[in-house]
C-alpha cells in the first residue's frame, strides 16, 4: 500500500493542483482515540486546465484513501455549488460548470 505522500503524488499527477487536505476532525480532538488509518481524510483540489470551473473532492478515511483507485472510479456529480458536501454518500466527487465538469470526466476517463 502507498504511504500518504505517495497517494498525494498520484492523485497530483492525474491533472489536480491546488490540493488541500483536511485530516482528522474539524474541532477539538473527537478521534484522537482512533486508529490513525480510521481518522477523516478530505483531499481538494482544482482539475488542471479548469480554475474556476471545477473542483474535484476525495471524502473517506486515511486508509480508504490510499487503496482507493481513481482510474477506475468515476467521481460523482454534484451540483454546483454543492449543498451539503458532508452529507453525501460516497468518496470521491466533482462539481462545477458543465462545460468544466464534462472536459475532466472525458481527459480522465476517455469518454
Amino acid at each position: 500500500m502507498l504511504n500518504l505522500e505517495q497517494k498525494l503524488d498520484e492523485f497530483k499527477k492525474m491533472g489536480v493542483y491546488g490540493v488541500q487536505v483536511f485530516f482528522g476532525e474539524d474541532i477539538g480532538c473527537d478521534d484522537i482515540g482512533d486508529s490513525l488509518y480510521e481518522r477523516r481524510l478530505w483531499v481538494l483540489g482544482v482539475p488542471v486546465g479548469c480554475l474556476g470551473s471545477a473542483r474535484v473532492l476525495y471524502k473517506g478515511t486515511l486508509q480508504d484513501f490510499l487503496s482507493f483507485d481513481f482510474k477506475k472510479n468515476k467521481p460523482k456529480i454534484l451540483s454546483n455549488p454543492p449543498k451539503n458536501i458532508e452529507r453525501e454518500e460516497g468518496e470521491w466527487f466533482i462539481w462545477g460548470t458543465d462545460e468544466g465538469v464534462d472536459a475532466v470526466l472525458k481527459r480522465w476517463y476517455r469518454e
